[in-house]
């Protein structure tokens, strides 16, 4: 297998605010219906798969696991099953949120046996999966999680363990950093990380 290097022609960087609400799968419709009639739908659901890398270690785990800031996330991530992957990275830092996504020349999951990022090399550790639905609510963006699960990597353990959670995922996005995002809070937002609960889920719950 070879490490993914080469890229194709998307580049691009997101800075936005980003706010999670947590919900049991039953709370979904009460929730959406406190917007009424107001809320749009983007676009057909996606589902989206993802191979996610940290260090022999964990390191980027724990690094987020402690701190509240300066947090990193390495994925590759395909959907609906087509033949695009892209190489993501999230930051989260003093100056907020960022992602850079970058299209990688490759044609499947297991063709990366590697990545190297700054001065890590880092290996698959799990794969996240769900089908995403995408709204818009005046000048926000909301996403809804549903049917999500986690599978371990044959890198990390022979054994695949997959797990379903019982909850779905409802993301507040707004490009625009002067907007006063806060006045959509319905409830006070959750501090969820698929990866980090994926990870202590599959291997360290016993």
């Amino acid at each position: 297998m070879a490490h993914y290097l080469k890229s194709r022609n998307r580049n691009m960087v997101e800075y936005r605010k980003e706010y999670k609400y947590l919900l049991r799968n039953f709370e979904v419709y009460g929730f959406l219906k406190c917007f009424e009639g107001n809320i749009v739908k983007l676009h057909e659901n996606r589902f989206i798969k993802s191979l996610y890398f940290d260090t022999i270690n964990l390191s980027l785990y724990k690094e987020s696991a402690v701190n509240d800031s300066d947090k990193k996330k390495v994925r590759i991530r395909q959907y609906n099953n087509e033949t695009n992957y892209f190489k993501e990275i999230k930051y989260n830092n003093k100056k907020g949120k960022s992602k850079t996504v970058n299209q990688i020349n490759i044609n499947n999951f297991s063709d990366i046996d590697y990545l190297e990022y700054e001065n890590y090399i880092l290996h698959p550790v799990l794969y996240v999966s769900y089908t995403r639905q995408y709204y818009r609510y005046k000048d926000l963006r909301l996403t809804l999680d549903e049917d999500i699960k986690y599978t371990t990597h044959s890198f990390r353990t022979l054994n695949e363990i997959s797990h379903n959670i019982d909850n779905s995922i409802v993301e507040y996005k707004l490009n625009n950093e002067e907007a006063y995002i806060e006045k959509y809070f319905l409830r006070n937002p959750t501090a969820f990380s698929k990866y980090q609960n994926a990870v202590s889920t599959l291997y360290f719950k016993n």
